[in-house]
C-alpha cells in the first residue's frame, strides 16, 4: 500500500463570519485573494474555499505555508479576516467530487487541531489577536530538520506575528501586501494616495518592515 504523501496542510475559517453583512462582495473579494495567493505562493494544493466558511491548501515548506497565511490576511480587505491552523502529516486522496477535494489524512487532523488552538487561545484575554497556529502530527515523520523544539519556535514567530497584524489598520495591510509582494514604494503610494516618505515611515513604525523580514529570516531556515 502506498503511504500518504506528507505536506503542510493548511484550514482556515473566517473570523466573526456570521456578522458579514454582505456575503455576496465577501465572496468576490475571498476569490480575488485566493487567486492571488495561489499565484504568488507555490503549493502542493491551491488554497480553496470548502464547505462551512473554511479555506484548504496544502504546501511542501512550512515556509510556503506561514506565507499564504500572511498574504492572504494582508489581502483582505478590512473587517475580513481569517483564522489559520497549520499542520503537517500525511495526506491521503479518496477521489474528487463535483466540487471537492476529498482527501483524509493525519495531516488535516493536524491542521483542524491547530485551528481549535488558534480559536481557543483567540478567545483568551491574553492572545486575542491570535489568528494562526501550527501542529506537528504525532503519526508523522518529522520534515528534515524539525524538532519537537521546532514547532515551540514557529509558534513564538506566529504569536509575535499575529500580535503585531492586529495593529494594522487598512492602509498598513496594503503596505504589508505591497512589500511582500515587492512592488516599489513608489506604487503603494500612488495606490493610497500619500507619499512614498509617508509609506516608508509606516513600513518602519507600523510593524510592517518587522513582519516582512521575519518572514523572510524563518524562510531562510527552511529553504
Amino acid at each position: 500500500m502506498q503511504r500518504p504523501e506528507q505536506v503542510f496542510t493548511v484550514i482556515a475559517d473566517f473570523v466573526d463570519s456570521r456578522k458579514i453583512e454582505n456575503r455576496r462582495e465577501a465572496q468576490f473579494a475571498i476569490d480575488r485573494v485566493l487567486n492571488e495567493v495561489n499565484e504568488l505562493v507555490r503549493s502542493a494544493e491551491p488554497m480553496l474555499p470548502t464547505v462551512g466558511d473554511e479555506l484548504q491548501g496544502a504546501y511542501r515548506s512550512i515556509a510556503d505555508a506561514i506565507r499564504a497565511t500572511l498574504l492572504t490576511r494582508a489581502l483582505l480587505p478590512f473587517p475580513l479576516d481569517c483564522r489559520f491552523g497549520i499542520g503537517f502529516g500525511g495526506v491521503e486522496h479518496l477521489g474528487q467530487s463535483t466540487l471537492f477535494r476529498l482527501q483524509d489524512g493525519d495531516g488535516w487532523w493536524a491542521a483542524r487541531e491547530a485551528l481549535d488552538h488558534a480559536r481557543g487561545l483567540q478567545k483568551s484575554r491574553r492572545h486575542g489577536s491570535l489568528r494562526t497556529w501550527f501542529t506537528l502530527s504525532s503519526r508523522a515523520d518529522p520534515p528534515h530538520g524539525f524538532t519537537r523544539e521546532t514547532s515551540a519556535w514557529i509558534n513564538a514567530y506566529l504569536l509575535v506575528r499575529d500580535s503585531q497584524l492586529g495593529t494594522l489598520d487598512q492602509k498598513d495591510r496594503t503596505v504589508l501586501a505591497d512589500a511582500l509582494t515587492e512592488k516599489p514604494q513608489r506604487y503603494t503610494a500612488e495606490r493610497l494616495g500619500i507619499s512614498q516618505a509617508a509609506v516608508s515611515k509606516r513600513a518602519l513604525q507600523r510593524g510592517v518592515n518587522a513582519i516582512v523580514e521575519g518572514l523572510d529570516v524563518l524562510e531562510g531556515a527552511f529553504s
